[in-house]
């Protein structure tokens, strides 16, 4: 009766209530499947509706596929011994949890797998982190009443560089699981960042790297987010995303920068830099750092963008003193809802802590909280005097950072480009050159 009430909920269009039998991490991603992401004159789409799966590539193979469902249902499904496990890596904003979600309906929906047969773990979740990998252990963190419910079945372990192991470590614990997998002839698929495991010419097991949209991918999906609204000039951000700097395309080539760049209006034809993209996505009227969540009143909103610029440019400190890097723990101080801010801030995991997918998005971060001192003290001085208590230190204004100031504009003043200008100037005074540090690569 489960198995078929789902069935029929997914083949119904994914819409409805989630059976309450499911395993709760099961039901939220399925739920999130659901979610509206877009509502527009002409309707309402879906994460679902918007999902495009992303190009591929298999193992080292330089030629790139683009039947990632597909191909995962060959090698899932079939009837062998020995071809048990994927490994799909890719980097942050390029949807792996949103592909886990994918591979969920279509295992209950069409791949035959029997609900209680299909076992999802998330190391996004605080308690899993330090669970060790075994078919015991998993048995008992999944509460399962024995381990024939691995027999013919589907594990999925999605965002495993989340754990706080070493890479080594994680590595170790999953080539035992795979071990442990073997005698119940169970399936195993794992998402991780790109590079994070070595299971490079391993007997049995599959590696993908996801890869970001190519043109093609990005203009399809433009044209299913244009049902929502049949009023939006799709074919006009089609053709500005051919002329946009190359630099500027690669980053909005990223599916979760491309759904912020479309859900937020923002026009890819007024994104002449990255310093540009940023200010419309951070600053825009639905922009990251102004989103009023629901406070009621300006001075509460105000006062929750003072509060977010003020961990941004926190982080964006600690990852420009330390070549775009903060360790997991610095992450934890500053952001403690880390992983709602490493998504949305386009952070992504690398070794034991994290880096900004560009080195471009600490430099404007910090620009960023320079202006916004500067408009409340005035003085260059005093900026930096009031952002000393983040700064700590001198030695944080590099290259990358004085030519985001150079490239900013300064809200509400009479004259930004005279007074961004002015304050671009003094920034390279004499007067404050012991701030200055080498500019990056």
């Amino acid at each position: 009766e489960l198995r078929d009430g789902l069935r029929f909920i997914l083949k119904a269009g994914g819409h409805g209530e989630i059976p309450e039998q499911l395993p709760n991490l099961q039901r939220t991603y399925l739920r999130v499947w659901q979610d509206t992401v877009v509502t527009g004159k002409d309707g309402s789409l879906t994460r679902k509706d918007l999902y495009i799966p992303n190009p591929f590539v298999q193992g080292n193979a330089a030629e790139q596929r683009d039947d990632l469902f597909e191909w995962l249902e060959m090698i899932l499904c079939a009837d062998t011994e020995g071809e048990d496990a994927v490994i799909v890596e890719g980097k942050q904003c390029t949807g792996k949890s949103t592909m886990v979600a994918g591979i969920l309906e279509r295992a209950y929906r069409d791949w035959g797998f029997q609900p209680g047969k299909v076992h999802l773990l998330s190391f996004g979740v605080r308690d899993l982190r330090n669970r060790a990998l075994s078919v015991e252990a998993l048995r008992d963190y999944l509460n399962l009443q024995s381990d024939d419910c691995f027999s013919d079945g589907l594990l999925i372990i999605d965002a495993l560089d989340e754990s706080d192991w070493s890479a080594r470590h994680a590595q170790e614990q999953l080539e035992l699981l795979l071990d442990d997998l073997a005698a119940y002839r169970c399936k195993l698929i794992a998402t991780v960042r790109e590079n994070y495991l070595d299971f490079q010419n391993v007997p049995g097991v599959h590696r993908i790297v996801l890869q970001p949209f190519d043109i093609e991918h990005a203009q399809r999906w433009m044209e299913i987010f244009g049902k929502s609204d049949r009023s939006l000039d799709i074919r006009t951000q089609q053709e500005n995303l051919l002329r946009i700097p190359e630099e500027v395309r690669q980053m909005i080539l990223l599916p979760h920068v491309l759904q912020i760049c479309m859900t937020h209006g923002i026009s890819l034809g007024n994104v002449v830099n990255l310093n540009r993209l940023y200010e419309l996505v951070f600053r825009g009227p639905d922009g990251l750092l102004n989103r009023d969540d629901y406070l009621p009143h300006v001075r509460e909103q105000h006062r929750q963008y003072a509060a977010r610029l003020q961990t941004a440019v926190k982080i964006a400190v600690r990852c420009m003193k330390q070549d775009n890097f903060i360790t997991q723990e610095e992450l934890k101080v500053y952001a403690p809802d880390m992983h709602r801010f490493r998504t949305e801030y386009l952070l992504e995991r690398r070794g034991d802590g994290y880096s900004f997918v560009h080195r471009s998005i600490p430099a404007y971060l910090i620009a960023l909280g320079l202006y916004d001192a500067y408009e409340r003290e005035q003085t260059p001085r005093q900026c930096l005097e009031a952002l000393r208590p983040i700064v700590e230190e001198d030695g944080v204004l590099s290259g990358d950072v004085i030519l985001a100031l150079e490239q900013m504009r300064i809200r509400k003043a009479p004259e930004p480009a005279e007074r961004a200008q002015r304050l671009f100037l003094a920034f390279l005074s004499e007067e404050l050159e012991p701030l200055l540090v080498e500019p990056t690569d």
